[in-house]
């Protein structure tokens, strides 16, 4: 089941996407959304991840070509077993290895997501 947002960004609601190697290991995220300011997450093989505690738990991630560059889905459950996807391009730049920027979205109902922040995320090296 795949929902569109722009031509820029599509959230993909089932992961269908890839695992790159280049995207493994832990990021920092920072995000507009409350109680989730300042965060990390590791990106495991198999689309298995682990976050900060005191944001909830991992629960998915994965990978799409959209032309040269990746966007990335990181999935989130929040303390009440609420998703918290982080949908972005993920891009080289020359400060930091690799960044993602994006659009954070909450599922309302089933069926529908909606937009609740911004974030900018880099990779740790």
């Amino acid at each position: 089941m795949r929902q569109t947002w722009g031509a820029e960004l599509k959230p993909t609601l089932e992961p269908d996407g890839q695992h790159p190697p280049e995207l493994l290991g832990p990021w920092e995220f920072r995000s507009s959304v409350s109680g989730v300011e300042e965060t990390w997450v590791e990106l495991a093989e198999g689309g298995d991840l682990s976050c900060s505690a005191r944001v909830g738990r991992g629960h998915r991630w994965f990978a799409e070509r959209v032309g040269q560059q990746w966007q990335l889905s990181v999935t989130l459950l929040d303390k009440l077993n609420r998703p918290l996807t982080f949908v972005g391009e993920v891009r080289e730049t020359e400060y930091v290895f690799l960044e993602v920027a994006g659009a954070v979205r909450r599922v309302p109902k089933p069926g529908s997501t909606q937009v609740v922040g911004e974030f900018r995320g880099f990779k740790l090296e």
